[in-house]
């Protein structure tokens, strides 16, 4: 009895492995694809140099333990478990705050002050800052810095009580104290999110997603260009909102709660989505922009903020273009910086509290450099 025991088990275990086996080279059932950002991997042929340097074994259980059979299923079957027995995340760097709030544990830190450079770092890029804005003034440009909203920071009364307290200076309260005192051409709307939060009739913040909402997206627009049209003495194409329609949070409203890949989709909230119309470009001004940006960005560059522009470039995380150039250049490397300085009016970084500890990805210092240094 216990030796057929045995071997029913062996062969449960067994039949288990060859179904999984099976829907992995020949898939029998189609699931749904995980949401979210996975790591790439590359799939790996087989040698006996890599064999034996072990290069082999080392990225075939990358790709296996990213392609195995069911992989889909077993992965939301944890994370459902997770979140519906112990209410908790099992996405990497999400964190589950008061009222299912959910965060991104870089932006927890941010607030907290965690990822702090430093005030010598942050001295020295904002100095190269101030001196790379004065030349753009004296060529008829301009460079704009911009301080996007973070969620922990916006929402920090729903975080979870053993991370409300902050443990020292942070990377946007001094930033933010330099552009002040140097008197640069700076938005901060991290500040204006805050102060806006208890009065503002559509949410500016989703409960569910980690940048600002649609809505709130194009607040931010109308802001951008109005603040352009101040400084440079123009005119642009300006859009008015004619209907808001009340819908279930979506795509950037709902990034973190689709990421964590639930059986059972979360309760989403609704949003406000804007229904806008453009005025005309005849007769306007058309500024050429840069924007060198995180993905906060991507919320208003698919909004029709390239409708104010003659010329909309964006180098996301100043590294990929986005749309290619003319020329096909596709990475921040390919360009000739001083040419594209000269080719463009408005300069903007605009950037989260979780990525200020790299604020402008090397595009002050490369434009410094090209200004003081050749």
């Amino acid at each position: 009895m216990k030796r057929a025991l045995h071997i029913a088990l062996l062969c449960s275990i067994l039949l288990g492995f060859g179904v999984i086996f099976y829907q992995d080279y020949f898939p029998i059932i189609q699931e749904e694809p995980l949401k979210g950002y996975s790591p790439p991997f590359d799939k790996v042929t087989f040698s006996w140099e890599k064999w034996w340097s072990a290069e082999y074994q080392d990225k075939k259980e990358v790709e296996l333990t990213n392609t195995f059979g069911f992989r889909s299923s077993f992965v939301r079957f944890d994370h459902q478990i997770g979140w519906s027995v112990f209410h908790t995340s099992h996405v990497n760097g999400v964190i589950v705050g008061k009222e299912d709030y959910l965060f991104e544990e870089d932006y927890i830190k941010a607030y907290r002050g965690k990822d702090y450079i430093g005030d010598s770092l942050v001295f020295q890029r904002m100095e190269k800052a101030r001196m790379v804005s004065d030349t753009l003034n004296k060529l008829g440009k301009n460079l704009i810095l911009v301080f996007a909203p973070g969620k922990a920071s916006f929402y920090s009364d729903y975080l979870p009580d053993q991370l409300k307290s902050k443990v020292g200076k942070t990377n946007y309260a001094e930033h933010k104290k330099y552009a002040e005192l140097w008197h640069l051409n700076f938005i901060d709307f991290q500040s204006w999110f805050l102060e806006q939060k208890n009065s503002a009739v559509h949410s500016l913040y989703p409960k569910y997603g980690i940048h600002w909402s649609i809505y709130s997206g194009h607040l931010v627009q109308d802001s951008l260009i109005r603040y352009i049209e101040h400084i440079r003495n123009i005119d642009m194409p300006n859009f008015s909102i004619s209907e808001l329609k009340r819908d279930r949070s979506q795509d950037t409203d709902f990034d973190i709660g689709s990421s964590m890949n639930l059986f059972e989709s979360l309760c989403s909230d609704t949003t406000a989505i804007p229904t806008v119309n453009w005025e005309p470009k005849e007769g306007k001004d058309l500024p050429r922009m840069v924007s060198i940006s995180d993905s906060f960005y991507w919320v208003i560059y698919t909004k029709g903020f390239t409708n104010a522009f003659g010329e909309n470039q964006f180098w996301y995380y100043y590294h990929d273009i986005y749309p290619a150039t003319s020329r096909g250049f596709q990475k921040h490397s390919d360009l000739i910086l001083s040419e594209e300085i000269e080719n463009h009016d408005v300069f903007i970084i605009l950037g989260t509290e979780a990525n200020l500890s790299e604020y402008g990805w090397d595009f002050i210092e490369e434009s410094y450099d090209l200004f003081y240094k050749k």
